[in-house]
Formats: C-alpha cells, sequence, structure tokens
C-alpha cells in the first residue's frame, strides 16, 4: 500500500510479517512474535515452550468452551523477551493524547503502538470480519498495531493481518475515526496499550536451562488424539468452522508442532529428531486440512482416514517425545548446551 508522502513510520514497517501460519494465535501474541521477528534473527527461540501438555488444549475448546484465539500462549512472557534482549512497557489504559505521544515517540525509536479497541470501528475490520464469516459484535477483542502517523495528524498507519491469506498489510484509517470513537466510548478505546522496547545491552541468557527443565518437565499422555478421535466425527452440524472445538485443537496442536519445528532448527538435536518432528508437523497439518474439509462437506471415508491419522499420531507424538527427551538428557550429562543462540540482527541486515 502507497502511503501519504507525509505519513512517518517505524523503521522495521516492511519487516512486520506473519509468524502463525496455522493462524492459530490470538492477535496480541502474533503481533509481539511479529515485533520480535522484525528485530533479530533469534526470534524462533521464543518457541522452546511450544511443546505443552496437549490435554490443556482440549480442557480449553471443549470444557471451557473456548476458540484457540482466546489460549494464554506461553511465547512472550516477559522472562523469555528478555533472554532476547526486549523488555515491555504496558499501561492498562491511555487517553488520545497520550496515544499519539506514545506513536511519535515509537517512530523515533522504531516500535510500534500495540493497543486495544473495538475492532469493527475500523472499516477494514469490519470488513474483513464479514468475509470471513464472523459476527462484528460479541467476538474477541482485537489488539491494533499502530506504526505510524502524518503531519499534521489526519491519518493513522495500523499494520495488520485482517487479509485472506492473514499476512500483514498496511491499512490507513482516518484519524476522524480514531478520535470520534474515543470520544463516545473513551473506556472502550486504548486499553492494554504495549510497547516492545530493545534494549542495548546483551541478552540476559541462553535458552538451553529453560528448555532443557521445560521438556524434561512434560507429562503428556497424548490423550487428546484419543478424545479427538471419538468427537471430531459428531461435530458438523451445528458448529461454524472458525468455531468447532476439534478443529480449534487441531489448529492448536498443529501451530505448535509448526512453531517447534522452527525453534529445533537453533538447537543441537540431531537430524533424526529434527525429521521426526517435521513429519509429525505435516501429518498433523494434513489430518487438519482433511478434518476441515469434511467438516464443510462430510465424508463418512474421510472420517476413517481421519481416525486413523489420529491414531497414528498419538503413537509417534509419543516416540518424538521419548527421543527428544533422550537427546537432552545426553546433553546434559555431558555438559553441552542444547540450544544455539544466533546473533540478533536487525531487519535490514537479515
Amino acid at each position: 500500500m502507497q502511503h501519504p508522502t507525509s505519513m512517518q513510520t517505524i523503521k522495521s514497517l516492511r519487516g512486520i510479517v506473519s509468524q502463525d501460519p496455522a493462524v492459530h494465535l490470538n492477535c496480541r501474541v502474533h503481533q509481539t512474535l511479529a515485533l520480535v521477528a522484525a528485530r533479530t534473527s533469534a526470534a524462533d527461540l521464543l518457541y522452546y515452550r511450544s511443546l505443552y501438555d496437549s490435554y490443556r488444549i482440549f480442557d480449553h475448546c471443549y470444557l471451557r468452551k473456548e476458540l484457540r484465539w482466546s489460549y494464554p500462549y506461553p511465547y512472550t512472557e516477559e522472562d523469555s523477551l528478555n533472554r532476547l534482549g526486549f523488555t515491555r512497557e504496558s499501561r492498562d489504559r491511555i487517553d488520545l493524547d497520550e496515544f499519539l505521544e506514545l506513536v511519535s515517540a515509537g517512530i523515533s525509536r522504531d516500535e510500534a503502538v500495540s493497543f486495544f479497541a473495538p475492532r469493527a470501528e475500523f472499516e477494514y475490520q469490519a470488513d474483513y470480519l464479514d468475509r470471513m464469516g464472523l459476527p462484528r459484535s460479541g467476538f474477541l477483542p482485537h489488539s491494533f498495531l499502530a506504526c505510524g502517523v502524518d503531519r499534521p495528524v489526519t491519518q493513522l498507519l495500523i499494520r495488520d493481518d485482517a487479509t485472506d491469506n492473514h499476512e500483514f498489510t498496511d491499512f490507513v484509517v482516518p484519524w476522524r475515526i480514531v478520535r470520534a470513537g474515543w470520544e463516545a466510548a473513551p473506556e472502550q478505546w486504548f486499553t492494554d496499550v504495549l510497547v516492545l522496547h530493545r534494549t542495548e545491552e546483551a541478552p540476559a541468557g541462553s535458552f538451553a536451562d529453560v528448555y532443557g527443565a521445560h521438556v524434561l518437565g512434560l507429562t503428556d499422555e497424548f490423550e487428546m488424539y484419543d478424545l479427538l478421535h471419538d468427537r471430531l466425527a459428531g461435530e458438523h452440524d451445528g458448529w461454524p468452522v472458525y468455531a468447532a472445538p476439534g478443529l480449534n485443537c487441531l489448529s492448536m496442536l498443529a501451530g505448535a508442532r509448526l512453531q517447534f519445528c522452527r525453534f529445533l532448527r537453533h538447537t543441537r538435536h540431531s537430524d533424526r529428531v529434527k525429521e521426526t518432528y517435521r513429519r509429525n508437523m505435516k501429518s498433523l497439518c494434513a489430518v487438519l486440512d482433511e478434518a476441515t474439509l469434511n467438516h464443510v462437506a462430510r465424508d463418512p471415508a474421510a472420517d476413517d482416514r481421519i481416525k486413523r491419522g489420529l491414531y497414528a499420531l498419538k503413537r509417534r507424538e509419543t516416540s518424538a517425545l521419548r527421543l527428544l527427551r533422550q537427546e537432552i538428557e545426553k546433553f546434559q550429562d555431558a555438559g553441552i548446551e542444547a540450544v544455539r543462540f544466533p546473533e540478533p540482527a536487525t531487519h535490514g541486515s537479515r
């Protein structure tokens, strides 16, 4: 998108690209990961916790009846960001003038401002919700990423993934819309504001210790695959695709494995481990794709294939985790750090 010549933007604007091919992350986590990836080549290390007890996914989607986008993903917690040399500045709520000051200061420091506001107030978001078949009201709140403003102030530049392929692009919002929305309902605007600061100091530490402790502490029995096996076929009626709990579970599992494969590239794990997780990830994505198509157009033969795929995945995931633990224990016994820490790099030098 062409910006007005008077538009001032953060330098890393073009480096803000999607980090979520499975489209399973909530907007704030997705944006934060994209901001980190635009500033450092070490961003994939944040995915060391992408292996977590799969039963938590079942609990979230089935027992709590929540969508995948409301899950509290652990990738952008303070400790992990600090290890990459980032700190978070958070504010519960600010007013219009304070927001403009933050955006202006962020432009000079190459720092976007993330904030929550009523999503349907922006025309491009309303259009996106309509295209995706999502409700305009009563849906999950949305975090916006302010990356620029013109002078004099007439337009705000938002970087958002409200596109058909869920890739980030630029949206120019009239400032009068922002002002009018805030004046009408100030309590709903500029809430949970976040600015991610890049520190000058070296990263606080490696990820090897926390990664090893995390994986060795996992107790996943992968019963999730049995639970999905018994439920997916009964979810064809009455559930839109975005809300079907089984599809939400599969999307979260596939997304987590995609991210873990990215993390594994920065480790000293064997090719056997990396290839095992890559194959499991591809199998999960294939089951997700077939289950999604089968949800839209029921095919009894597909039910059987999906069930066989889930059964095989439980066996393969169990074997993969056992192999992963064995290698971590060997690394620890030999005093070898499992994680390589790549040199951080700005987007311009990547």
